[in-house]
């Protein structure tokens, strides 16, 4: 699952970074939302959560991509997007929530939390440039801290998914050749028994 987690915590990424050259963001939002749209395809029966988000994505990657070759500004599709998008986050942030306390780790509760202030500051930003004209520089900057707390908390969540999954890899693999040594005693075993009695067969 740390794949899964992984291809998250990008996606997350090409949606808060914006680094212009020009007109163009080359780390534009579409860019996430396919990659969403792929892996959670990919993972539908172990995480049919985020499978039925795939509709979603899809849209939000069409959007994304005519909003960043077009440029178009309509104030009723920037509302749909910015709903759409909150509904992604949320879910997705939950899920791993939610996964990260099935799995005993600490960074759950910050999660939730993170998940939280993205909504909240996230909506309060938009209704200010939309209606104003200008953002609360304390709400920004609220926002991109909840942002980069949720990448950085995902990282530190495919971090230690990966370290258990290699602890998982080897005991596994310890578990198979302790099998396979059992084994291999078992049929020695067996041989020295077929030996003995063969023995006692030819004494009689």
């Amino acid at each position: 699952m740390s794949e899964l987690i992984s291809s998250i915590r990008w996606g997350f990424l090409f949606l808060f970074l914006d680094i212009n050259l020009g007109r163009f963001d080359i780390l534009p939002n579409f860019v996430g939302y396919f990659l969403w749209l792929e892996t959670f395809r990919e993972y539908r029966e172990k995480a049919p959560e985020l499978y039925r988000l795939c509709t979603f994505c899809k849209i939000m990657g069409i959007v994304e991509l005519v909003n960043w070759l077009l440029k178009p500004e309509f104030l009723l599709v920037s509302l749909l997007t910015m709903l759409l998008n909150l509904y992604l986050y949320y879910t997705i942030l939950t899920w791993a929530a939610d996964y990260a306390r099935s799995r005993g780790y600490e960074e759950a509760a910050a999660l939730e939390r993170l998940r939280n202030m993205l909504v909240i500051f996230q909506v309060a930003v938009f209704a200010l440039l939309s209606f104003l004209g200008n953002g609360s520089i304390v709400l920004l900057l609220i926002l991109v801290i909840a942002q980069a707390g949720s990448f950085l908390t995902l990282c530190a969540l495919v971090s230690q998914e990966r370290e258990r999954e290699e602890r998982e890899k080897e005991e596994q693999k310890q578990e198979e050749q302790e099998r396979e040594d059992g084994s291999i005693l078992t049929t020695a075993a067996k041989i020295e028994e077929e030996k003995e009695n063969r023995k006692r067969e030819s004494q009689i």
